[in-house]
């Protein structure tokens, strides 16, 4: 689950940008229940929050990461556009610089190129 100051910092530099707020917690491929941290349902974008990566546990064990390449692949397979990021970066530029490029591209801005 995202936590609670990560969310409001995300929320308040999309805003910043004129980027829409995303959906929390959304189940996005029923009957499976995952859930995406930050969803954006119209669009199929999914931002995931992948903590603690440096210490073994959650998103790092064997377990953790089979769990998380079956969400993964579930969501491109069902046609999202799936980004992880870790908590610094929703909050550092590094994620809204992305989605700043995906929501472009989604508005009718066909710009290409690479995200950064």
């Amino acid at each position: 689950m995202a936590p609670g100051a990560s969310l409001d910092a995300f929320r308040l530099l999309l805003r910043s940008e004129g980027l829409p707020e995303p959906l929390v917690e959304v189940v996005f491929a029923p009957p499976r229940k995952f859930r995406a941290d930050y969803c954006w349902p119209a669009e199929k974008v999914i931002v995931e929050q992948n903590g603690g990566i440096w210490r073994k546990g959650g998103h790092s064990s064997g377990r953790g990461l089979l769990r998380d390449y079956a969400k993964s692949n579930l969501a491109q397979i069902e046609g999202w556009l799936y980004l992880t990021y870790t908590p610094q970066q929703l909050v550092d530029g590094t994620a809204l610089a992305d989605l700043a490029v995906v929501f472009r591209r989604s508005s009718g801005n066909q710009m290409r190129g690479p995200l950064r």
